[in-house]
């Protein structure tokens, strides 16, 4: 998914602290190694939003929904700049519904409906 946005020049926003949850699962799911590659791929080819540009729409939404702290980052960072989520989280998701926060569930999208006018 991440190359087809790429391929269609889509700027992909990522809160920083999410690099962490990417490095983490990439360890457990193959190697230190491997997980330092991916994070470099990822520093270099998407935007990090630092979390003090997040950190106020995070709380909000922390306090309003109480949803995992860690989720509220990406939510926030999906409704402060008005860019759609993609998860595969169904809380996240309903979340979304609930704020009118553009978002696809993942297990359900299918790439060629993405890109269509």
């Amino acid at each position: 998914m991440l190359a087809a946005l790429d391929e269609h020049g889509i700027e992909v926003l990522l809160p920083r602290c999410g690099l962490i949850e990417i490095a983490a699962v990439s360890t457990r799911l193959s190697n230190s190694h491997d997980s330092g590659e991916v994070c470099n791929e990822v520093e270099t080819s998407y935007t990090l939003v630092p979390e003090d540009r997040i950190f106020g729409n995070a709380k909000t939404i922390a306090l309003n929904e109480g949803c995992p702290g860690f989720d509220t980052f990406f939510l926030g960072l999906a409704e402060l700049q008005s860019v759609p989520l993609f998860t595969d989280d169904m809380g996240m998701f309903r979340i979304c519904q609930r704020r009118s926060i553009a978002a696809w569930l993942i297990r359900d999208l299918k790439m060629e409906s993405l890109f269509t006018v």
